[in-house]
């Protein structure tokens, strides 16, 4: 009970947090697009997913590492935050010297430098933000998000709409909305205290390099499994990308509201990996983790036709069909990363590496065998069928670790699922499509609805039992 308390007093926190967080974002940014135009957009856009993947390369992954290493209950908290430290500076001093090479490149001429700054601050943010989490300062953790969120918005209104700075006021913004998040993180939670260059553990490099390179993988497969299907589609001149890339979008908010959710069960996961009984707990926190996501999921697809339809332009009406693919994949890539938390609990990445690198040839060969007779039909199922075996792989994989079940339910439910996507091929009639699904729906809502209650009550008496604690 402590350790389930803990996980559901830890989720609400984040929760909260990430709801504030993205409706900040959601408040603030749509304004200052106005003054951007799409190429202007494009390059942003550009840019910071330069920098997302660069942050995972210059630092080799070293977060999750310096993360699972600090909760060891015998870590030396300042040598691993501090060689997080030192290997990202590295990392991005060397990079630091191709900047002008990169500045010749066309689309991001110019912005080299901006590049690596906006790389570095997001590394020494997520370092720092997850070693607070490593320390359960899931307050202070949520709070930085919140500044970072709020600094980012009003310098980006500021720099774009009043100072009309373009492309280099959102980046600015992004640099300093970074700043002012690790600011608060360091002082606020002293972290400057765990600095040190006095490094005693010997072998302390080197074990959090041989957990951390294998982490690479997982970090960058589902951008891996994007970027092969647009180069895949561009093959193809009859085929559009902009189909393709707003189906993506559409599904995304599935990730965000599981994200919530995972930085509390990696605290959880981790800390309690070697209790007795954890086999149960952590089944049955899957269990209702895979209710609620597929419910979700099968919300998406039944609504996601009149959703496009009535608030979508129109011109991008056609790429309903392939919503429901993508959903299940990303539904099916949370189970993923939950599943991945066994194997961060037990330090087995490399098999987390291999799981990933499984699903990515798979999306290949389909996609591949597929673009010609399905057109982008063949990219939503390269997806699907790549993180289906990802997923596959990490069920029965992990049972060495950890004993895990899905429960009848699941089952169900997804075979459910399966049924409303095969739907979207052999139906064109909204409304025929719409009552089908809806039926479809609320078959699982029968199914599932007395156990989200029961778990929904369970989870109100764990919050109450809290709050007569404190």
């Amino acid at each position: 009970m402590p350790s389930t308390n803990k996980l559901t007093k830890h989720a609400l926190i984040f929760t909260i947090g990430g709801v504030l967080t993205k409706l900040i974002l959601f408040i603030f940014v749509p304004l200052f697009t106005y003054y951007l135009t799409v190429e202007e957009t494009g390059t942003i856009d550009l840019l910071v997913n330069a920098s997302d993947l660069l942050m995972i390369f210059l630092s080799v992954g070293i977060t999750e590492a310096v993360f699972r290493m600090s909760m060891e209950k015998a870590a030396n908290k300042k040598e691993v935050y501090s060689i997080g430290l030192v290997i990202m500076t590295i990392g991005h001093l060397i990079f630091l010297c191709f900047a002008p090479l990169i500045n010749q490149i066309s689309q991001i001429e110019g912005f080299g430098y901006y590049l690596v700054a906006m790389s570095f601050m997001a590394e020494f943010t997520d370092i720092s933000r997850t070693f607070t989490r490593s320390l359960e300062k899931v307050g202070s953790h949520v709070i930085g998000d919140i500044i970072y969120a709020l600094t980012f918005s009003l310098v980006s209104i500021l720099f774009i709409m009043v100072f009309h700075m373009g492309i280099t006021g959102y980046l600015l913004a992004f640099i300093i909305g970074h700043i002012a998040e690790s600011a608060y993180l360091f002082v606020g939670c002293r972290l400057y205290k765990y600095l040190t260059l006095h490094f005693e553990k010997k072998g302390l490099l080197k074990k959090m390099l041989r957990y951390s390179l294998p982490m690479i993988i997982p970090a960058t497969s589902w951008w891996s499994i994007n970027m092969f299907n647009k180069v895949v589609i561009q093959t193809d001149p009859t085929l559009q990308m902009g189909f393709y890339s707003f189906a993506t979008k559409v599904p995304i908010y599935l990730a965000a509201v599981y994200s919530f959710f995972a930085m509390s069960w990696s605290i959880t996961s981790v800390g309690d990996y070697e209790d007795h009984g954890f086999d149960d707990q952590y089944t049955r926190v899957y269990q209702f983790i895979n209710i609620v996501f597929l419910v979700l999921t099968s919300l998406v697809i039944t609504f996601i036709e009149p959703f496009v339809r009535y608030l979508a332009d129109p011109s991008y009406y056609p790429s309903y069909v392939l919503v429901p693919l993508l959903a299940i994949a990303l539904m099916l890539n949370c189970f993923c990363i939950f599943l991945g938390s066994v194997y961060l609990a037990a330090k087995q990445t490399v098999r987390s590496a291999i799981s990933d690198l499984t699903g990515i040839v798979v999306a290949m060969i389909v996609g591949i065998a597929l673009i010609k007779p399905l057109g982008l039909y063949a990219v939503a199922f390269g997806t699907f069928f790549g993180i289906l075996s990802t997923y596959l792989f990490r069920y029965f994989d992990t049972r060495k670790y950890i004993r895990i079940h899905a429960g009848w339910r699941a089952y169900v439910l997804f075979g459910g699922l399966l049924a409303q996507a095969s739907l979207f091929f052999f139906i064109t009639n909204p409304w025929i499509l719409l009552a089908i699904n809806g039926a479809l729906t609320i078959f699982s809502l029968s199914i599932s609805g007395e156990y989200l209650v029961k778990s929904y009550k369970s989870v109100r008496a764990q919050v109450k039992q809290m709050k007569a604690k404190n």
